[in-house]
């Protein structure tokens, strides 16, 4: 009888910060070697997820007690109930989550319950510990998701009027979201 066929994916998480990029140390039979934060995909995970979980593991890992805040759009937080091991986001991060104009605040499911058990009303507290709270920003509230800038940079235009100049200049300066070639500040 054949054996079904069991899948084994990589994942892998590249993390720069003022061009320094997280890498991680592990053990191999050569001896120490440095990679980039990695692991398998768990049944039932997306590829993003499971690049997520990865970063933020191997971030938990190397940063201890410091603070670390996942950010993501409300869109993406009511969803989580699709993500795989999302339970798993609260002790490796805080939750940064912005307001968007057209996704309501979820009333049922996970998000639902980290709202209830792990809500914070001010942004200090998130600095008072490793992870575990959800914090829900107020921010300027645009219809904006990085798919659409994506778009936006991807069709060559610019998006000037879609987010503050510094995070503008960041993503043009990068060749963020654009491919090779197109445009430059």
């Amino acid at each position: 009888m054949a054996r079904p066929w069991k899948p084994s994916v990589t994942v892998a998480a590249v993390v720069e910060r003022d061009g320094r990029f997280l890498l991680v140390e592990e053990e191999t039979p050569e001896g120490i070697r440095l990679n980039q934060p990695a692991g398998h995909l768990d049944p039932g995970e997306s590829l993003i997820d499971a690049a997520v979980r990865e970063a933020l593991e191997e971030l938990r890992a190397e940063r201890g007690s410091q603070p670390i805040a996942l950010i993501m759009g409300m869109d993406a937080f009511a969803g989580l109930d699709r993500w795989h091991r999302a339970a798993d986001l609260i002790r490796l991060a805080h939750l940064v989550v912005a307001i968007r104009p057209k996704a309501p605040v979820p009333g049922e499911g996970l998000a639902a319950t980290l709202l209830r058990e792990h809500r914070c009303e001010d942004p200090a507290r998130l600095s008072e510990s490793a992870a575990g709270l959800v914090y829900v920003s107020r921010g300027t509230q645009l219809d904006l998701s990085s798919s659409a800038v994506r778009s936006v940079v991807a069709a060559g235009r610019d998006p000037r009027y879609l987010m503050p100049e510094a995070a503008r200049r960041i993503i043009l300066a990068r060749g963020s979201y654009a491919r090779s070639g197109e445009i430059k500040e």
